[in-house]
């Protein structure tokens, strides 16, 4: 049994991403795991694989099935989780999520870019929190100069229809709702 966090020692950090039905409150189809690349230098930030590098990223969501994709309360879920070891037990630590409306997907705009917030909790429990809390000794020009700090995930999409023709074949393979590593 642990006694305290201090006892935990971090061995991987990764997003889990998942399908969710916010009306139904529940999670459908499959999830994905893509780990997090971690720096010692910069400890607090989550870094992934670029899109064209070797490695879990990127993802490829579909779905054939209407009560999917023209539900609005369906969104894709990044779960920030943390896997910390102790002397004895392993622990699994869920740090919050980001998720992605169907919505987003139906935009005629068809944006490339999303810069999702990440929020504490989980989607059927979400925590509000500040973005940075300061501590009480911080000097004014060293809060000045830190300025408002957001927790944010960048995601890019690429649409079924940019696709190659062989790429479309290969999507159109998979189980009809489905999240999986490319």
């Amino acid at each position: 049994m642990l006694k305290s966090i201090d006892d935990l020692k971090i061995i991987q950090r990764e997003v889990r991403i998942s399908i969710y039905n916010g009306r139904k409150n529940e999670y459908i189809a499959n999830s994905a795991v893509v780990a997090a690349i971690y720096e010692n230098s910069n400890p607090d930030t989550w870094k992934f694989n670029a899109w064209k590098s070797v490695g879990p990223n990127p993802l490829i969501f579909t779905s054939k099935d209407k009560d999917v994709v023209e539900v609005d309360e369906v969104e894709l879920i990044f779960e920030f989780v943390i896997i910390c070891k102790g002397q004895t037990a392993s622990k699994v630590i869920s740090c919050g999520f980001a998720s992605l409306s169907m919505k987003e997907f139906k935009n005629k705009q068809r944006k490339k870019h999303h810069f999702l917030d990440i929020k504490g909790g989980s989607p059927d429990q979400p925590i509000q929190a500040d973005p940075f809390n300061f501590q009480e000794n911080m000097g004014m020009w060293k809060k000045m100069r830190r300025g408002n700090i957001k927790s944010r995930i960048k995601i890019d999409l690429r649409y079924f229809e940019t696709m190659s023709d062989e790429g479309k074949f290969f999507i159109s393979m998979l189980p009809s709702t489905c999240v999986i590593n490319k």
